[in-house]
């Protein structure tokens, strides 16, 4: 099969160690590797979208907040313009099967490439637009918009690709009817984490030592909370000092957490390694022996879930519906309460004192992905899906 793979987000940088970039990848290269061909567009490869990046982020130094979300939102809605006339143009050289796309807030790119074409449409939905105004603020005259954006191009698309149950509901409250909505859990790949190579290398070269390495990975944005765990770092070393922190990654919250380290001398206790290349991000996992999540979303089931799950790692995780979803508290992980610090040190504390309850979890984690949650078994709930839409004789909005 032929299959149109449009994400119109200009911002995505697929060389950025990120969730949302695994998860673009992956999808394509199991499709590919199911023998389908896929015809990629992806807006933040286009040299234009580089170029409109960095004008914005310049004016953005020098434009009052409102000002700069109002030209962000603008442009965004002008862009979907520019980039359905690029699409066109693709779908008019080749015949497609299906077209599946990576929502983002303004575009409706896939909807009317379907409806004109007659190609059935797959959309897939990360976030809620609740959530992301909150997140990224929107131009205040332009929410009615957004909104029915939203809706519409969920209502319309003959199947919905969500992460969650959460997410789910979301759309059904929305208008989305319920039979076409599919929980397509993200994942990762198990021969990529494994065998991990280079363990002692890096521990040595971040001066882990023979401690217990707890660790996080991840873009330090403001979301992920990663501050909650350095404040548990600072109640764990009261009561043990053969744990090492961990950080890897680097972003917009990194100063601030650089910060805390400094004014609570955890200097000695946690260790940051700056931004690292995806394709070393198994090692780094590798030289950790806890991993955890430290907060995290009512909707959105983590990418670094499974890619902690994929190394073998026991997870300290959040009580969150999402996360409930994948992880049973004792069994294959350990949930705390979202934000109680407290208890995060308890259960970094607890699989402190005992190590082989951390391999158990490791283990019984690891075996559930490989049952359940597998880049091959995403692929072929995908292809289904589409079977589905071609069975029923849905060709046309």
């Amino acid at each position: 099969m032929n299959v149109l793979y449009l994400a119109s987000e200009p911002r995505i940088d697929l060389c950025a160690a990120a969730g949302h970039v695994t998860h673009i990848l992956k999808t394509i290269k199991g499709l590919e590797c199911k023998g389908h061909s896929v015809c990629r567009v992806i807006a933040g490869e286009r040299s234009g979208e580089k170029k409109a990046k960095s004008t914005f982020r310049s004016l953005k130094r020098r434009l009052p907040g409102p000002i700069s979300i109002m030209l962000r939102d603008v442009y965004a809605l002008l862009h979907d313009r520019q980039f359905f006339r690029h699409c066109y143009g693709v779908c008019r050289g080749k015949r497609f099967d299906f077209i599946y796309e990576r929502s983002t807030t303004y575009h409706r790119t896939g909807q009317k490439l379907s409806k004109m074409f007659r190609i059935p449409h797959i959309l897939e939905v990360n976030s809620p637009l609740e959530e992301l105004l909150a997140l990224y603020g929107c131009a205040r005259p332009l929410i009615p918009v957004a909104s029915y954006i939203e809706r519409s191009t969920a209502r319309k698309a003959h199947s919905v690709v969500v992460g969650s149950a959460g997410m789910r509901r979301y759309l059904i409250e929305r208008g989305v009817t319920p039979e076409k909505i599919f929980t397509i859990y993200p994942t990762a790949d198990d021969h990529f984490f494994l065998p991990v190579r280079r363990r002692a290398e890096i521990r040595q070269r971040y001066d882990l030592g023979g401690k217990m390495v707890v660790g996080f990975i991840g873009s330090m944005a403001p979301y992920q909370r990663v501050d909650l765990l350095l404040r548990a770092a600072v109640e764990v070393r009261r009561l043990a000092d053969n744990i090492q922190f961990f950080v890897v990654g680097d972003g917009p919250g990194m100063a601030s957490l650089k910060r805390f380290v400094a004014d609570h001398d955890l200097e000695d206790s946690v260790s940051f390694t700056g931004r690292v290349p995806y394709n070393d991000i198994p090692e780094y996992c590798g030289a950790m022996d806890v991993c955890v999540i430290p907060h995290g979303t009512w909707y959105g089931s983590p990418t670094k879930l499974f890619e902690y799950a994929a190394s073998g790692k026991p997870v300290i995780a959040p009580r969150i519906e999402p996360i409930q979803e994948i992880i049973r508290d004792g069994e294959n992980g350990l949930l705390i309460e979202t934000g109680d610090v407290a208890d995060l040190a308890k259960k970094i504390l607890t699989l402190a004192e005992n190590p082989s309850l951390g391999t158990r979890l490791g283990a019984e984690l690891h075996q559930e992905m490989l049952r359940k949650h597998t880049w091959d078994s995403n692929t072929d709930k995908l292809i289904n899906i589409f079977k589905a839409i071609r069975r029923d004789g849905q060709v046309s909005n």
